[in-house]
């Protein structure tokens, strides 16, 4: 009985880490199409330090809560980062506005990665 129950319970933490790598990849997702948006409207993404979260003022009203996601099991926000075509550096000055990104969160399971 006892390696049944070891076996349910080893079943249900992998089902939980699986959803929860799901929403994920699909906060990524969202978060990438809305920084397209932003990024259509303005030409060039936002600026952010490091993190979605200060990007959230630029890009929140592409969101139904007006939040960017956050991590499901400890609410950090997922790594954003920028990069301008000319510079080899994450930021960009007046000169070289921001044209690439990469949101990342991740993932509990190690089936791949997540990055937008």
């Amino acid at each position: 009985m006892g390696i049944v129950m070891a076996a349910g319970i080893v079943a249900f933490s992998n089902t939980q880490k699986n959803a929860r790598d799901a929403k994920r990849r699909a906060d990524v997702d969202a978060a990438s199409k809305a920084l397209e948006q932003y990024y259509t409207t303005n030409g060039e993404y936002p600026y952010a330090a490091g993190n979605l979260s200060s990007a959230t003022v630029a890009i929140g009203n592409y969101f139904p809560s007006g939040m960017t996601p956050v991590d499901p099991i400890n609410n950090t926000t997922y790594v954003y980062q920028i990069r301008s075509m000319s510079q080899n550096y994450y930021g960009a000055d007046g000169a070289n506005p921001q044209t690439r990104f990469c949101v990342s969160a991740p993932l509990e399971k190690v089936n791949g990665n997540c990055a937008g």
